[in-house]
């Protein structure tokens, strides 16, 4: 979907406002802590339903308001759309589309589909793996429904896994075994898509990386899979090695309070000409690494949708050198860009906007 406008409600800091997108690049300029981040984060919504850092969705919603409103106008199949999104300072969440409320996620997702590339994405090389699940679910869960069903299901069984081991209610020790049952299920299907997708991954970014480079880093993306459990198998057999390592770790999750064993301690290993980039990138390779990671996902996207996702770039730019900045530059000639500087030296066409204190206001336009 190309979006032509949106419309702000009491979202973060923005002022109440519609605005006109431009269909290549639109361009958001202002000092820092304007309001940037926070146009991009209602394009990342739209698109995943989930702030850009992980937390509640109530703080979205401007301080003191009951409600906030993100409303865009897109285009999709030569078909105008409207979807309109209302949060609650209660938790609540109501969703149309063409006037129609969404009752069921599964009916919503796809609608808009996004890859966001921030500062901190650069911890993605370095820092836990909790951060490269993450990256990896954002993605599968815009491209693959069964994914997002799987995932979802998955998390909630650990839920409630984790809560019977936590308060140790031998009461309820029978249910675990349920939710074992339940958990390899869903995790053998988290587990074949997160391998594929890695492959994919991992093949398009060691393009990009070594074209980012000049030849000089060789990038490669490795999916670790809970012990035991071979990712390439049928998803019958991952279920049954996933089953069998939940069944070994029982007793240690009793004394734990917690689950051991399973897809959401998954990790991905990358490595910059064989070695690991988390212990010995550098600054430059790891943002090198980050950034062919967020153009592969953008060309994956392209393959299995047959059309570029909107791609957002808060406040990047700025800090590569030229000719990366040239690279990335010719490499969004196509699809929606929205890109957020400090200075508006960053691109030449398209439409700018400058923020301040929440305030929108268009300094330019054109295509």
């Amino acid at each position: 979907m190309i979006l032509k406008s949106l419309k702000f409600e009491n979202f973060r800091n923005l002022a109440p406002t519609t605005i006109e997108l431009s269909e290549n690049i639109s361009l958001f300029t202002g000092e820092n802590a304007q309001g940037k981040t926070n146009v991009l984060e209602s394009v990342f919504y739209l698109s995943t339903l989930r702030p850009i850092r992980p937390g509640h969705d109530r703080e979205l919603i401007r301080f003191g308001a009951e409600s906030a409103l993100i409303e865009a106008v897109g285009t999709a199949n030569g078909r105008e759309h409207t979807i309109r999104i209302v949060l609650s300072a209660n938790g609540r969440r109501r969703i149309s589309v063409n006037g129609v409320a969404v009752k069921k996620i599964s009916d919503y997702s796809g609608s808009v589909k996004s890859v966001l590339f921030c500062p901190e994405d650069l911890q993605i090389v370095k820092d836990a793996p909790s951060l490269r699940r993450r990256t990896v679910d954002l993605a599968l869960c815009q491209l693959r429904e069964r994914y997002r069903t799987a995932l979802s299901e998955y998390n909630s069984l650990l839920k409630q896994k984790n809560t019977v081991l936590r308060e140790k209610d031998h009461s309820l020790y029978g249910m675990l075994s349920v939710y074992g049952a339940g958990l390899a299920n869903a995790g053998a299907v988290v587990v074949s898509l997160r391998k594929k997708y890695c492959d994919a991954l991992s093949a398009q970014a060691r393009i990009v990386a070594e074209e980012l480079s000049s030849g000089r880093d060789s990038l490669s993306i490795e999916y670790r899979p809970p012990s035991g459990v071979d990712p390439d198998a049928s998803s019958t057999d991952i279920a049954a090695a996933l089953a069998e390592g939940i069944s070994s770790h029982l007793s240690r999750e009793k004394e734990a309070g917690t689950t051991l064993y399973g897809p959401h301690r998954d990790d991905l290993d990358i490595l910059i000409n064989g070695r690991s980039a988390r212990t010995y990138a550098s600054q430059g390779q790891a943002r090198t690494a980050v950034l062919s990671m967020k153009l592969a996902e953008r060309e994956i996207f392209l393959k299995n949708t047959g059309e570029y996702p909107i791609l957002l770039l808060d406040d990047v730019l700025s800090e590569l050198d030229a000719s990366r900045r040239e690279y990335v530059l010719n490499r969004i000639n196509s699809g929606q860009v929205i890109i957020t500087s400090c200075t508006d030296d960053i691109v030449g066409e398209g439409r700018r906007f400058t923020l301040a204190k929440g305030e929108i206001n268009v300094s330019s336009s054109g295509q």
